[in-house]
């Protein structure tokens, strides 16, 4: 079985596109399945992520005229023609393409079908229209059992809600561990707020966090692969004595690597 992912990461957008799907694609290699992704070449893409994990990855963007626009791509058409190009090289017929980008909808999907016998939408967002067999949006909405009623097929098989959230298996390994009962007091604050932080939510906690004076409160901060701050939050670590600071390193094996702190 061959199945293609189309999802981006970069500074802006982030890196939970394609890390959700990597979960996804991981599972599937694992039974089995040809596994290939197709990204664009934006600032903090994790095709090198993808390389380690030794899953085949297209990088679209080496040709000048390729929009670089991030969210929103005003020629769709554009991005399926090279997008099935990436996809057609080997011949091999494309069973399941999963599209997981808040920049395509429904006339890029169709447009797809000419080369994937099945589609599946990853969203969260229920603000465009779809043209897809299966839909995943894992999380927890109000009504979300109506959010996507006139947006997609009506035979399109709907997996809706946290129970069917793509979580890697250090999670579900984790889970099966027992830990101790928490007794109320905090020991120690964990600081993540993705894989890139744009807007440097990590420094305005840790400013919060060395606000209360509480020397007592063990400080983990990670910052992602892709973070801009890196600097500015080595700085705030260092004058922090309880804080650490773990950078992801993708090209590291996926381990985090302390910068700075005890």
């Amino acid at each position: 079985m061959k199945v293609v992912v189309r999802a981006d990461a970069s500074v802006t957008i982030g890196t939970g596109h394609v890390m959700r799907c990597l979960t996804l694609a991981e599972y599937l290699a694992a039974g089995g399945a040809s596994v290939q992704f197709v990204c664009k070449n934006f600032p903090g893409n994790l095709a090198p992520l993808l390389k380690s994990k030794r899953i085949a990855v297209t990088v679209l963007g080496a040709d000048a005229d390729v929009p670089q626009t991030e969210w929103q791509d005003p020629d769709w058409s554009r991005d399926a023609k090279l997008t099935i190009a990436a996809i057609t090289n080997d011949k091999q017929p494309v069973d399941w393409l999963v599209v997981d980008n808040y920049a395509l909808a429904k006339p890029w999907e169709t447009d797809m079908r000419k080369i994937a016998s099945r589609i599946m939408v990853i969203d969260d967002l229920a603000n465009r229209a779809h043209d897809c067999d299966v839909l995943l949006d894992q999380n927890l909405n109000s009504g979300m059992n109506a959010r996507y009623e006139k947006l997609i097929p009506s035979n399109c098989r709907r997996f809706l809600g946290p129970r069917y959230a793509l979580l890697r298996s250090e999670f579900q390994t984790l889970r099966q561990q027992n830990f101790n009962q928490h007794d109320g007091r905090i020991r120690r604050v964990l600081i993540f707020f993705g894989g890139t932080d744009p807007g440097n939510e990590t420094a305005k906690a840790l400013r919060a966090l060395e606000s209360l004076e509480r020397n007592d409160i063990a400080i983990d901060v990670i910052a992602g692969a892709a973070n801009p701050n890196l600097g500015t939050l080595a700085a705030l670590c260092a004058g922090l004595p309880q804080a650490r600071l773990h950078h992801i390193d993708w090209m590291a094996a996926n381990c985090n690597r302390r910068v700075c702190g005890a």
